[in-house]
């Protein structure tokens, strides 16, 4: 090209060239003030004809124009660059291009310029006529708002934009942080291949790129590479211009990744926790779709005689099943009502039937409505078929306890006649030994001495093997008779210290003489009459036994005190147990029934009975009862319903 004027302002024409044909071709585009017109051969891609300043508009010389036909573009922002990419297709396929870009003029003012090309044919030559003006005022400071501009710099998503050769032409402030540059500049004319590391440029060369050149874009996600080295999880969407370059829309969704991989953890230990559990769990959506079957249900299955099952099979045999089924009823009543459901299900296949206990619960997806049921199965049929056995074997117990109450019951009252006959004898017998000579009634005495006590000994032994029968046989009702229990005791002990006592016992009472509570007066006189005969037969004769009730906590209690032989203290441990005597009894009598009685007694009135004794020291034993008595602690005695009980 031969040399321009000295001048960077006014007009140049290419030597040789037709000033008619520029007129022409100038004819095309507008004429404004301070407009820079242009006039290029298409195909050479060389000026012929410059009308105006273009230092003025872009800051360059008109030498420095007409030699690069791109150097004005230096002068334009990365993103009024970018619009730029394709450009020269779209001429091509259009005729016909308009842009809006801001430019630094060569007075450091930056201007709004409208620029348009056409292509024209004229005289068989092709030119691209060109024209830069002003699209509005210009301003010293900032350069005009451009909202598409602003907008794409402050979206939260990253957006860039490259050349045919892949190298970036434009990246806004999200996209350069999100990789953690410092500014565009840093990427700008490089390769979007430097975001990459080798296996992600091998996925991208053959996976993304043959289907974004046959679909013209393509979206997924991909792991990039920050500066630093770091990696991170991108989401990216790619168009393809039509000269080659690539818009690229980025989000970085580590954070969202993470937060699946521990929601996929999560489901991972979720559904080992359901494979491990030794019971079926089966999952159903309310429109009877099968969601989950744990491993425990295939196995179950597999057992029941389906081999080798897989789920889709099991689904499939139990999709029409009554209970496991879509169209199940149950399923309908958790699915109406919102409360589980549990029951026992015989399952037959092939000859064999198993019990199943299967429950069935409403689930709910983040706090609304019901939206699936599950349905957990326990093979029952073992523990069923004990629990039959379980309860005939009580039936056959209760048989045998009302068998034993009865034969107790029976053999005491045969007991009972006999002994009422040899009492009877014995006592006639004493009326005779009156009228014999001194020396043989003296010796007859002694026997009828020994007798009545043998019969006495026998006598008690019956009575309270069928007062402790009764007491272990009670039987429950709803409320104990309230009874005074100041002027209980006082009628007791007044009874007794006439009829066995000749006055030893000594009676305190610490009550208030209203004061009531639930009992039995039967059973608590048996219980008082044993431990006070106790206290009696095992203290010297001249020694009081001392009987104090009174308030206790919640209650009353009784307590009997001696001055006495004691009871060792090897013996104390089985002191409650039936026909147990102590070491140091010595010739009195007694059956060893008496304080299994007291502690039966206590037990069925929810009292509590304890003692403390030291040999040779006498011996104290107290009893503490509620005031009021619960159903369960208010016995009925079968044998009461029949006869009185005789003492």
């Amino acid at each position: 090209m031969e040399s321009l004027p000295p001048t960077s302002c006014g007009s140049w024409t290419a030597p040789g060239f037709s000033p008619e044909l520029v007129l022409r071709a100038l004819a095309v585009v507008a004429h404004k003030e301070e407009s820079l017109i242009s006039v290029m051969d298409w195909f050479s891609r060389r000026f012929v004809y410059i009308q105006g300043s273009p230092q003025l508009l872009f800051g360059i010389s008109l030498e420095a124009f007409s030699s690069d036909p791109s150097a004005w573009q230096r002068s334009l922002s990365d993103y009024d660059r970018a619009t730029l990419v394709g450009l020269r297709e779209e001429l091509t396929a259009q005729r016909v291009a308009v842009r809006n870009v801001q430019a630094t003029g060569g007075d450091g003012v930056v201007r709004s310029l409208r620029i348009e090309a056409r292509l024209v044919e004229m005289c068989g030559q092709t030119l691209l006529c060109g024209s830069a003006a002003p699209a509005g005022k210009s301003r010293t400071e900032v350069a005009a708002t451009n909202p598409m501009r602003d907008a794409v710099e402050q979206a939260r998503e990253g957006l860039g934009v490259t050349d045919a050769a892949g190298n970036f032409v434009y990246l806004n402030q999200e996209h350069v942080a999100m990789f953690g540059y410092g500014s565009a500049a840093e990427m700008i004319g490089k390769s979007w291949r430097i975001l990459y590391t080798p296996e992600g440029l091998r996925q991208i060369e053959e996976e993304v790129f043959p289907e974004l050149v046959a679909r013209k874009n393509w979206t997924g996600q991909l792991l990039a590479k920050r500066k630093d080295g770091s990696l991170m999880h991108e989401s990216l969407s790619l168009s393809l211009l039509p000269g080659g370059g690539l818009v690229c829309n980025c989000r970085d969704i580590s954070e969202q990744v993470a937060v699946a991989d521990r929601l996929r953890q999560s489901e991972e230990l979720f559904r080992a926790f359901l494979n491990a559990l030794p019971i079926g769990v089966i999952i159903r959506k309310m429109n009877g779709a099968f969601e989950f079957l744990n491993d425990a249900t295939k196995q179950w299955f597999t057992l029941a005689g389906m081999p080798q099952i897989q789920t889709e099979a099991l689904v499939k045999r139990l999709v029409d099943d009554p209970v496991f089924g879509g169209s199940s009823s149950a399923d309908k009543q958790v699915a109406a009502t919102g409360e589980s459901l549990i029951f026992d299900y015989p399952f037959s296949c092939g000859e064999r039937t198993w019990i199943l206990q299967v429950e069935k619960m409403p689930l709910r997806e983040a706090g609304n409505e019901e939206s699936h049921v599950c349905t957990l199965v326990r093979d029952v049929t073992e523990q069923r078929r004990l629990e039959k056995q379980a309860g005939a074997m009580l039936r056959r117990s209760e048989e045998y306890r009302e068998m034993q109450v009865e034969f107790i019951s029976m053999v005491s009252h045969e007991f009972r006649t006999p002994l009422t006959s040899i009492q009877g004898v014995h006592y006639l017998l004493g009326k005779k030994a009156e009228r014999l000579p001194s020396a043989q009634g003296d010796e007859f005495e002694r026997l009828l001495s020994l007798q009545g006590q043998a019969l006495a000994n026998l006598k008690e032994l019956v009575d309270q093997v069928l007062l402790l029968n009764r007491l272990e046989h009670a039987e429950i009702v709803d409320v104990l008779p309230p009874v005074n229990v100041a002027q209980f005791f006082v009628d007791l002990v007044e009874g007794l210290n006439i009829s066995v006592a000749g006055g030893r016992i000594r009676l305190e009472i610490n009550l208030p003489a209203s004061y009531e509570a639930q009992l039995f007066p039967a059973k608590i006189r048996a219980a008082s009459e044993n431990l006070i005969s106790n206290a009696l037969k095992y203290s010297p004769e001249d020694s009081d036994v001392r009987v104090k009730v009174e308030l206790a906590d919640k209650g009353w209690r009784i307590a009997v005190t001696d001055c006495g032989r004691g009871i060792p203290a090897a013996d104390q441990a089985k002191l409650f147990q039936a026909f147990h005597r102590a070491s140091n009894v010595g010739g009195v009598p007694g059956t060893g029934l008496g304080l299994a009685i007291v502690r039966r007694v206590a037990d069925l009135h929810g009292g509590t009975v304890a003692f403390s004794s030291t040999e040779g020291a006498g011996s104290e034993f107290t009893l503490i009862f509620p005031k009021e008595q619960s159903p369960s602690a208010a016995p009925v005695l079968p044998s009461e319903k029949t006869r009185p009980l005789n003492l």
